[in-house]
């Protein structure tokens, strides 16, 4: 987060265990409530864009799903 979003105030962060593939952490910010996920099993940088993509075009078509902000494929302090 600090990476990605240097300017934007991290109210509180907590670690979630749930999730198969990745690992979770629900966090507040002043732009509202986001959850991080942070892949696992499955790192291609190539999936994650394609991963995003999908949720992007469901949602233009009215499908409930996860919006995703920005895409890290790396993060070594969080062991992604």
């Amino acid at each position: 987060m600090k990476r990605k979003h240097p300017k934007s105030h991290v109210r509180w962060v907590r670690f979630l265990d749930k999730g198969y593939t990745s690992k979770q952490c629900a966090t507040e910010t002043e732009d509202g409530s986001l959850l991080a996920k942070v892949p696992q099993r499955d790192r291609d940088s190539a999936q994650l864009r394609r991963l995003v993509a999908s949720a992007r075009k469901a949602a233009e078509c009215g499908i409930p799903v996860a919006r995703y902000r920005n895409l890290v494929p790396h993060e070594p302090a969080l062991g992604g």
